[in-house]
């Protein structure tokens, strides 16, 4: 099981997730978080760096303790919650995908839940990008974030976002009413 930077503590406090979720569902969310959003913004050399120091064992420098603080872990939080949306939406059972159902609450559409998603997502990268910014303004004290070489290290994304570009399909278009 891959080293959680998130916890239950810090991620029940930080959002309105009730306390009675079973966390060990969450787990596999956190962990794509981690590795699928959190490591390409900081490179692999800063990521291993502050896995490392935040075992029990070790401890983190008093830079990487705020940057984990005050960066991370609320860009964490907000990737999370966009990429829940859906699975706490659905259920995988044995009798196939099922949608979660109570007496006391109404399930949320799939406009709301496309709508919910894009905020979390906006908001993420908002963090991802201050989180970059902060570490570029104090390089000295993040050496780590540039100095990934080899075939099997990944530099950090120069952005926290990504952009979709539409290209129109000029082959499908009736060129000749133009």
């Amino acid at each position: 099981i891959m080293q959680l930077l998130l916890s239950q503590t810090y991620l029940f406090d930080k959002t309105r997730i009730d306390s009675n979720v079973d966390f060990d569902k969450l787990v596999p969310l956190i962990e794509d978080v981690q590795f699928l959003k959190i490591k390409p913004l900081l490179g692999n050399n800063l990521y291993q760096e502050i896995l490392t120091q935040s075992t029990p064992v070790a401890t983190l420098t008093a830079a990487n303790q705020i940057l984990l603080d005050d960066y991370i872990l609320p860009c964490m939080v907000r990737y999370f919650l966009a990429d829940a949306v859906i699975p706490f939406k659905f259920n995988y059972t044995n009798i196939g995908i099922t949608s979660k159902n109570s007496e006391n609450s109404q399930q949320i559409e799939s406009a709301d839940i496309k709508d919910l998603t894009n905020y979390w997502r906006n908001k993420a990268d908002e963090y991802g990008t201050l989180m970059q910014n902060f570490i570029r303004a104090n390089v000295a004290d993040y050496p780590a974030f540039e100095t990934n070489e080899g075939l099997d290290q990944k530099k950090p994304d120069k952005n926290s976002y990504n952009l979709d570009i539409y290209l129109p399909d000029l082959y499908n278009n009736d060129l000749e009413r133009i």
